[in-house]
Formats: C-alpha cells, sequence, structure tokens
C-alpha cells in the first residue's frame, strides 16, 4: 500500500474526488503533512507491530513522504493516518471541521489500541 492510498482516504474524508482538479493544493502539501501523520502514529505503529509479532519498522527520514512510497506504518492505522490527514488539510480553511476530523482520529487510534491483544503479567513488587 502506498501513501497515495492515505491521501486518496482523506480526500474521500473531505468529499473530494482523487481526480477531481481542485485538490492541486492538497496534492502539493499532502507529502509534508503526511510526514507529521505518520510521526504522530509512530508510538501506536510500533504497538501494533509488537502485538502482532512483526518487526519494527524504522521511519523514513525527511520531511516529505512522496506519495508513491510505501506507506510506513501497519496497514491498520491507515484509517487513523487519512483522518489526521484530512485534519491537517483543512486547517487553515475550516477549523471547526479539522478539529472534528482531529477528535475522532483521537478516538480512533484510542480504538485501535484497546484492540490490540494484551498479557496478563504479575504485578512486580518494586517496594
Amino acid at each position: 500500500m502506498t501513501n497515495q492510498a492515505v491521501f486518496d482516504h482523506a480526500l474521500r474524508l473531505l468529499g473530494e474526488l482523487p481526480a477531481s482538479q481542485d485538490i492541486a493544493d492538497y496534492a502539493d502539501r499532502a507529502p509534508a503533512l503526511l510526514c507529521g501523520s505518520c510521526g504522530a502514529l509512530a508510538a501506536a505503529d510500533r504497538l501494533c507491530r509488537a502485538s502482532t509479532g512483526q518487526e519494527g519498522q524504522v521511519m523514513p527520514s525527511g520531511s516529505e513522504y512522496a506519495l508513491e512510497d510505501e506507506f510506513p506504518l501497519c496497514d491498520m492505522l491507515l484509517p487513523a493516518a487519512a483522518l489526521h490527514l484530512a485534519s491537517a488539510l483543512v486547517f487553515d480553511e475550516n477549523p471547526s471541521l479539522s478539529d472534528r476530523y482531529f477528535q475522532r482520529f483521537g478516538q480512533l487510534v484510542g480504538e485501535i489500541i484497546g484492540a490490540l491483544p494484551a498479557e496478563i503479567e504479575p504485578i512486580k513488587r518494586v517496594c
């Protein structure tokens, strides 16, 4: 899956079609904003990978993620990344919509982490 899939998902959340001529501004800003979205989800990605037995992923360096590149996070985090990206894309033009998407982003990350399998361990005495 590529970063383009995350961008397309974010566009659909905003009611835009990926083939629309009106998304040039979004397409120009998306690589840098997607970098921030992935950074915001890095801790959740580590938890997801650890719970599913996947190896840790080193986040790409740089301040932009090309839309043609592979999405660096677990697939289960794509909807959260799309919400974060959609929130960032409309931050200047519609702050209330941006806030709504960011709120849903936080809820979704909590739901994803809450659904991960957990192990019961004895509590260690530290005193």
